[in-house]
């Protein structure tokens, strides 16, 4: 029975994913079979599976983002509303119920489960280029090691706050498609690093970035396994190797948008001013590589008004005072251009004007800040505040005293300080937040704890390197695959 299960699974997986495709057959039964490379390639180019890392639940568990007890009631109406996020900021033990699919778990594993079949078909397929070929394997493994990156941030302790040898302390790996016999038991958090790592570093040199259709950022290119080899090197603690990563990636991308300038053309949004999502949405000269957290309630609320249904911004993405007291309120435009005042409260303006997602893009100022943490770990101190400095003056406006704008250090331990800081500025609303607590508590020690307000009106913690840090894997799952161990409470 869980045999047939897992069949069922992976193809009703598959089936949905694939079916609204035109390029390919669809076989009686109704599932695609691509027969060619470009098809392989056009599978790999569908943006529902290029677009989603869904991070949403990372917005509720770092100290950037509240909902104030004030804005509960209003947040409880929003059109997207779901009692799990209730949950979720509560830092309950369980965030779905048995009935419930969490996105994140399965988003993720149907972009490796597309991802797996890409890479088995293709040893199957004897046309195409060599150079397509290499391109498709590369960005087929792109998108499994980033999927598996995403699996084990969030659902596993910080290798260093635990042998990541431990049996069952990763995520269920999984390399084939559609294997009846595949072991679903966790595998440690070093087995799911190694395949990461492999995965990216076989990736880089086979993707050839001149095949991308019109510069889409949705596709995996060069610069991005390269980005993302140097994010996982330093989740790790190999600094080097994150340097070296960031520094290939950067070779082949390092624009940065201007914000005295480029956010007035974008509407002082980082995303498309419009809300169509095309062209800016995808194209920003920052972006490396596109994704976006799946719906959030941080975003909208639809309604009937005047007899027509209508989208209503109305954000719930309140900054924490810890957040606002680190920004220049003056001169910082990521302050005073991308958050707003609302009632005593400073909200986040998002990613974009008018679509409910956030953007967990793979950036140029996120692998710039990479690099600088690698530096400043490394001792490299004049290094690490090259990149902080050279961020700031593209955030600052035109008139901001150089003394206000450049930083300095005396010390690496001085310099570490400030990029922490800076990652906080920079990346706020990327999801990545969550990730550099958890790595903050276990490498440096930094004893970050988060407290709520819940909707109970109870005060709530998530205690630093609390077992909680890893989310709890969902029931569903493991009633499907008993094998699945839970994280403990």
């Amino acid at each position: 029975m869980k045999t047939k299960l897992k069949y069922i699974l992976i193809l009703l997986i598959t089936a949905t994913t694939f079916s609204c495709d035109d390029y390919v057959d669809i076989e009686a039964e109704g599932f695609v079979i691509p027969y060619t490379v470009d098809e392989l390639q056009q599978v790999l180019n569908e943006e529902y599976v290029q677009a989603n890392s869904t991070y949403a639940a990372t917005f509720f568990t770092n100290d950037d983002f509240i909902i104030p007890v004030s804005k509960q009631t209003d947040f409880r109406g929003a059109f997207v509303y779901h009692f799990y996020w209730e949950n979720i900021y509560g830092f309950e033990d369980h965030f779905y119920s048995i009935e419930e699919t969490d996105g994140a778990w399965s988003y993720n594993y149907e972009a490796i489960g597309i991802a797996n079949y890409v890479l088995d078909k293709l040893e199957l397929i004897d046309d195409g280029s060599e150079d397509n070929r290499n391109n498709v394997k590369g960005e087929a493994l792109v998108i499994r090691a980033s999927a598996y990156y995403n699996l084990i941030n969030l659902y596993s302790k910080h290798p260093a706050a635990i042998d990541p040898e431990t049996p069952e302390s990763g995520v269920p790996l999984l390399t084939e498609f559609a294997n009846p016999d595949a072991d679903l038991t966790r595998a440690s958090i070093q087995e799911v690093y190694d395949l990461i790592i492999s995965d990216l570093t076989t990736a880089a040199p086979l993707i050839n970035d001149s095949a991308k259709p019109g510069g889409e950022k949705t596709f995996a290119s060069m610069a991005a396994a390269y980005g993302l080899l140097s994010r996982a090197y330093l989740q790790i603690g190999e600094y080097q190797l994150a340097l070296n990563a960031a520094n290939s990636a950067l070779a082949l991308q390092s624009d940065l948008l201007t914000y005295s300038t480029d956010l007035v053309e974008l509407n002082n949004t980082l995303g498309d001013p419009t809300g169509l999502l095309r062209p800016q949405y995808y194209n920003p000269k920052e972006i490396i590589m596109h994704r976006r957290g799946n719906s959030t309630p941080f975003y909208v609320r639809s309604a009937f008004i005047g007899g027509v249904f209508q989208t209503v911004i109305k954000k719930f993405s309140y900054l924490s005072d810890d957040l606002v007291s680190i920004f220049d309120q003056t001169y910082d435009m990521r302050y005073t251009k991308l958050t707003e005042s609302e009632t005593g409260l400073r909200r986040w303006k998002g990613g974009d004007s008018a679509y409910p997602y956030n953007l967990t893009d793979l950036t140029v100022p996120e692998v710039m800040l990479n690099r600088a943490e690698a530096n400043a770990r490394l001792n490299n101190v004049s290094e690490a505040l090259i990149d902080i400095n050279t961020l700031r003056e593209h955030r600052f406006t035109a008139t901001a005293p150089t003394s206000v704008v450049n930083l300095t250090a005396s010390s690496p331990e001085e310099a570490l300080t400030i990029v922490k800081d800076e990652r906080r500025r920079e990346l706020l609303g990327r999801g990545i937040r969550s990730f550099d607590i958890k790595r903050y508590n276990a490498v440096d020690g930094d004893n970050i704890s988060i407290i709520h307000t819940n909707f109970q009106g109870e005060e709530v913690t998530l205690e630093a390197n609390s077992n909680k840090w890893a989310m709890p894997i969902p029931r569903k799952e493991i009633f499907l695959a008993p094998e699945i161990s839970q994280n403990p409470r």
